[in-house]
């Protein structure tokens, strides 16, 4: 966003900001407006509310950011010595949703010690993200959204619409 802030625009508060908003907007359409995405279900309402339910549970007694890192500190640990002494898979589907991203969250820090770099990351997944899900069928829902004023998803979805794509790109089969 060089071109809106006259900054230089790859700065660490440029990227915290990108991907912080981009990531709100995700959890905002899971939240409020389900049937944007791709395969709306009640599947995607009940992780959220379990995500929901789990941070309240593992986050309980906190009042500052300081005290959330500090906890999600010591859930990504308990998790790393279920990893290390091999039981990944018993505990793989027991894991919560915030015991996972925990242990994601420490991942990525190991793996970006940088912060501006690690930001800058984050930014393009979400943006990278929010692209992925914007090409739909559901024409309806978007002309509702023109109607209602737009939605980001929306004039996301008639630009790719108007370059011709149409649908996502089908993922790869795991091995």
């Amino acid at each position: 966003f060089k071109w809106i802030s006259g900054r230089g625009g790859d700065t660490v508060d440029d990227h915290r900001l990108v991907a912080r908003k981009l990531s709100n907007y995700c959890a905002y359409l899971v939240a409020f407006v389900p049937e944007m995405l791709p395969d709306p279900s009640y599947n995607a309402e009940q992780i959220f509310d379990t995500a929901v339910r789990q941070a309240r549970v593992h986050l309980d007694g906190c009042r500052t950011k300081a005290d959330i890192l500090d906890r999600l500190d010591k859930i990504q640990c308990k998790e790393e010595n279920y990893l290390e002494g091999g039981s990944l898979y018993e505990r793989a589907g027991s894991s919560s949703i915030i015991e996972k991203a925990a242990v994601l969250g420490g991942q990525l820090m190991a793996s970006v010690p940088d912060e501006g770099r690690r930001w800058k990351v984050l930014a393009e997944f979400w943006a990278e993200f929010i692209l992925f899900l914007a090409p739909s069928d559901n024409v309806d829902i978007h002309a509702e959204m023109l109607g209602a004023g737009g939605e980001l998803m929306t004039q996301l979805w008639a630009l790719l619409s108007h370059a011709g794509i149409l649908e996502r790109t089908p993922s790869a089969p795991r091995t």
